[in-house]
């Protein structure tokens, strides 16, 4: 202290005030409060939480990534939350937008419907979260959601999202990223209180959601949102590999944003100058286990069809033998792809144990277990020789080996990531290839 009095002194008249008396130590930042912390309300009532991202004022300096990073400790190679940003027009008139990219806390989240074991839960509140403890990794929220926001940590191999850092909402703090957000971009509130800033904004200003068409309700707002970034298909992919400052993962199973060919369909002059690409979740296991529960079904229903047709007898070695062996092992190997494609392979048990019925990947675990019972039961009528016992399964038979075959269908309905024409395989795209080889390469 004596060496800085003895500095201060020796300054000059002003600089020698600014140099020891204006200076005080910097003021201790605590962080922002929010009220109503916790499940209720002091009023008794249950908080909506939703966010409005101003893309007004965004300057795409990825804070909120590295803050949720670090509160909620994501490993390096996946994110909860990143900025998206597309370069509009063309020198001197350009201009860069940002989107902030995160979970939209849907009011009807497929991701929801679609987790098998409700590892994929909706609070009171409205936040979507998630228990890691009985996710199997079977990737069903990944697909079901439209937003790509789901992504499973390669250290726990579950599935993990933003959940509006839910542990710090519980006692009435704001979440990581509207905290470090040094232009206040991000704005975290109660739909359900009038007085709330996220309120008086998406009641007062013209607001937009992504997707809309999904028809999901999010409850998370962009206002001052450009098109360009908000629609996948916008902005067109950059020439080359590579973004303003990172490499396009355009690897297998990659999905990009952006449309990779000239064409956009947007007026503007549109180009995503960095993105985060997400790897689709299923892959070629789940394309092979279509096949193989389709013969498993097929096999079994043909002969009954036969049979029911009069060009074959109820005691035919067809039905008794072929059936149920072929049957049953192409239901083997179906349920081995299945649980193969697991990220917790030993925890598929739990689709049993703790169904969510609105799952299809439930309801067709159940379907095929008792699809299976009955093959079962078909060989050791064949083993009794009791052709009665034969006829009497054909009755839940017929209509579980016809779900077997055609369940996917429904599973594929939960799965609302992506459409056809938003893939590069669809007649769309094609049109804008030179041509009809460069589209099947693009494709595969």
């Amino acid at each position: 202290m004596n060496e800085i009095e003895g500095s201060a002194g020796r300054l000059p008249g002003v600089l020698g005030q600014l140099a020891y008396e204006d200076v005080k130590p910097p003021p201790v930042l605590e962080p922002r409060k929010l009220g109503g912390g916790g499940l209720t309300t002091p009023d008794g009532r249950s908080p909506k939480w939703a966010k409005v991202l101003d893309q007004t004022l965004c300057i795409g300096c990825h804070a909120c990534t590295t803050a949720c990073k670090s509160e909620n400790q994501v490993p390096v190679g996946v994110t909860r939350t990143y900025v998206k940003s597309v370069d509009i027009g063309f020198f001197p008139q350009a201009s860069r937008a940002f989107q902030v990219t995160r979970c939209n806390m849907c009011e009807d989240a497929p991701c929801v419907a679609a987790c098998p074991t409700s590892a994929m839960y909706q609070r009171p509140d409205g936040i979507v979260d998630f228990d890691k403890s009985i996710c199997i990794g079977c990737k069903a929220c990944i697909a079901a959601c439209p937003y790509d926001a789901i992504f499973i940590n390669p250290e726990d191999h579950s599935a993990e999202k933003c959940n509006f850092c839910s542990h710090r909402l519980e006692v009435g703090l704001e979440p990581a990223c509207a905290v470090v957000c040094p232009v206040g971009a991000i704005i975290v509130g109660d739909m359900n209180d009038p007085d709330s800033r996220v309120s008086q904004v998406i009641n007062r200003r013209p607001v937009s959601v992504r997707r809309p068409d999904k028809e999901t309700k999010p409850k998370v707002f962009y206002s001052g949102a450009s098109q360009a970034t908000l629609d996948p298909l916008a902005a067109r992919r950059p020439e080359g590999d590579t973004y303003m400052w990172s490499q396009i993962q355009d690897g297998p199973q990659q999905v990009v944003s952006g449309h990779p060919g000239a064409w956009n369909n947007s007026s503007a002059a549109a180009m995503v100058s960095y993105d985060v690409a997400h790897k689709a979740p299923w892959d070629w296991r789940v394309s092979l286990y279509t096949w193989t529960k389709a013969i498993a079904a097929g096999v079994y229903l043909v002969p009954l069809i036969l049979i029911l047709a009069g060009v074959l007898g109820w005691g035919t070695d067809l039905l008794e033998w072929a059936a149920p062996i072929a049957g049953l092992a192409f239901l083997g190997i179906t349920g081995a792809l299945l649980i193969w494609d697991l990220s917790h392979p030993l925890r598929f048990y739990m689709i049993f144990t703790k169904p969510q019925w609105r799952s299809w990947l439930v309801r067709g675990a159940f379907i095929i277990a008792g699809y299976g019972a009955v093959l079962a039961a078909q060989l050791l009528a064949a083993l009794m020789g009791s052709e009665t016992l034969s006829k009497v399964l054909a009755y839940p038979g017929i209509p579980l080996g016809l779900m077997t075959a055609v369940y996917t269908a429904y599973l594929f309905a939960q799965s609302k990531a992506r459409d056809l024409c938003r893939t590069r395989c669809s007649p769309r795209t094609w049109r804008c290839r030179r041509s009809w080889r460069a589209a099947r390469r693009a494709c595969c």
